[in-house]
């Protein structure tokens, strides 16, 4: 059970990163600029529209996609890229 739970925790994972993909690609911009829990929560949103109407999808996808295509990571100054590992105040090696 725990093993189906991972799963899926991945299979969303890699929809959410193909739909940013997907929108990066559609309006020129960088995947690695686009916020993953925005997206995320864009997707949701599509998700609950879906289940209230059946039909055509393909249209409110290319809304999802230029809504996520909008939402971008903030900008954070005075931020060392990438982390660092803290120093370790004791005194044996590490492993």
């Amino acid at each position: 059970m725990v093993r189906q739970e991972i799963h899926c925790h991945l299979i969303s994972d890699n929809i959410v990163r193909a739909a940013m993909v997907a929108s990066a690609l559609k309006f020129q911009r960088c995947p690695n600029k686009l916020s993953f829990t925005r997206a995320l929560q864009a997707i949701d949103q599509f998700a609950a529209y879906l289940r209230r109407r059946s039909g055509r999808y393909l249209e409110p996808w290319e809304c999802v996609l230029r809504t996520i295509a909008k939402l971008t990571i903030g900008d954070r100054p005075n931020r060392k890229e990438p982390r660092q590992i803290k120093c370790r105040p004791k005194t044996y090696k590490l492993l």
